[in-house]
């Protein structure tokens, strides 16, 4: 297993992810599962964005705190989050084989504005429980 520390930068992944959290990602990974938080190189502006994989066929990724979807290239995939440190304190969390993640998938591909609140208040107690 070969891992890579990135700095996470940006606010779609809040509150999983927020600015400044160091990212574990797993390059040597295997199949991308529904659910799964993945690296990717957005080929638009050049930075690497790590989004929520809601949908396989085709590959579709989706920040959390995002309205958006945003359909990529498996080429482009770098590998998948597997953990975090914040403020100093690692947490392996396993995105990868974690039971809630498909959930969190189909939650992040209802997000409407209307339901912000909701939906921020129930993917905080997600993240906590994983």
């Amino acid at each position: 297993m070969a891992l890579v520390n990135f700095t996470h930068h940006g606010l779609s992944m809040c509150p999983v992810l927020i600015p400044e959290d160091i990212i574990l990602v797993e390059t040597d990974h295997g199949a991308i599962q529904l659910g799964d938080i993945v690296l990717f190189k957005d080929n638009e502006c050049g930075d690497y964005v790590a989004h929520r994989v809601v949908a396989l066929e085709p590959l579709t990724t989706k920040g959390d705190n995002s309205p958006f979807d945003e359909l990529i290239k498996s080429d482009y995939v770098l590998g998948i989050v597997v953990g975090r440190i914040r403020a100093g304190r690692p947490l392996n969390w396993g995105f990868k084989g974690t039971r809630f993640k498909s959930s969190k998938a189909r939650l992040s591909r209802l997000y409407h504005k209307k339901y912000t609140r909701v939906f921020r208040g129930l993917f905080k107690l997600l993240s906590r429980l994983i």
